[in-house]
């Protein structure tokens, strides 16, 4: 089993991508697996924070004022800038969104960065200490930032009250931490160290379950209406490259390292934990715009790593 596993880790970047395909293509299998999106996102989250040792992470970030106000950026200011977005849009030009699409929106521009950015950090040579301490303080902060959100500027698009939704979500991050300090203490520094690549499996193998379910139903909607769907596959790219432009310009002068890092755990958000505080009951753009979301998260990093190969030092 833990070859096996290993095994996983060691092809997860090719694997994930096949697997949204292979939820595209067998929308049979999608349907079957989307059930199991909660309890795989619970998982996920559990064996991240297993795997981290956020304190010794967390030693390593020298100046603490500039990842926290990154944070407050990321997930505070960016929702304020798209609600003055949407609402200009309106006004000036006659352009509006869908009650599902603005939902979508607001719950990728208050979520924390996907879990594999910390590990793609280090792959990518990027401050992969920023990056954990980054995505760890994003998670604690999500069941106030996102819940706030959505209730302010979503028009009851969701059905759930914010303080169910918070709940929802703290109970969701709270369990998975719980397990975690629990399974850290069982397992002790030694064992976790050697299961690390079969915990880095364990994950992908998650991810491939959560590429497939959440496929489901989008081939039909992709058949449907394929121009609107192809107008939002656009539109993710596109924002996710500009938050991440914006985001590196703004720190540029921290450093090019610490910039980068930011830029790229504020691009690609991780709605997995909506997805699983929300069940599946969610507007059907909605779901059309998580699911298309997971196409720049699994391709911008094999994009993005020559880039910064020419912008960070050789060392």
């Amino acid at each position: 089993m833990q070859n096996a596993l290993n095994w996983l880790a060691a092809r997860g970047t090719l694997l994930l991508p096949i697997s949204l395909l292979l939820g595209l293509f067998w929308p049979d299998l999608a349907a079957l697996l989307r059930p199991l999106l909660a309890p795989t996102v619970a998982f996920m989250l559990a064996v991240l924070m297993t795997r981290v040792d956020a304190d010794a992470a967390l030693a390593h970030i020298k100046n603490p004022l500039v990842p926290i106000l990154g944070l407050i950026w990321a997930c505070v200011v960016i929702p304020v800038l798209f609600a003055g977005a949407l609402w200009l849009l309106d006004v000036a030009m006659g352009v509006s969104f869908s009650a599902g699409i603005v939902l979508a929106l607001f719950f990728w521009a208050s979520s924390p960065p996907i879990f594999s950015s910390a590990p793609l950090s280090y792959i990518m040579r990027l401050d992969g200490a920023l990056s954990l301490g980054f995505l760890l303080a994003a998670i604690f902060i999500h069941p106030i930032v996102t819940p706030f959100f959505t209730a302010a500027f979503t028009s009851g698009a969701v059905s759930l009250s914010p303080v169910v939704l918070s709940w929802r979500l703290a109970v969701l991050i709270g369990g998975a931490a719980i397990c975690a300090l629990a399974a850290r203490k069982w397992l002790g520094p030694k064992r976790l160290r050697e299961l690390g690549p079969a915990m880095d499996g364990l994950n992908v193998l998650s991810m491939i379950i959560f590429a497939i379910a959440i496929m489901d139903g989008i081939g039909a909607r992709l058949l449907e209406n394929p121009v609107f769907a192809a107008s939002l596959m656009g539109f993710v790219f596109v924002l996710a490259l500009l938050v991440h432009v914006i985001t590196t310009a703004l720190f540029w002068r921290n450093g090019k390292k610490l910039a980068l890092t930011l830029g790229f755990s504020s691009c690609g958000r991780n709605i997995a934990m909506a997805i699983g505080a929300l069940g599946t009951t969610v507007p059907p753009d909605t779901w059309l715009f998580f699911a298309i979301i997971q196409f720049p998260i699994y391709c911008l990093p094999a994009f993005l790593k020559p880039i910064y190969d020419r912008i960070l030092p050789h060392r």
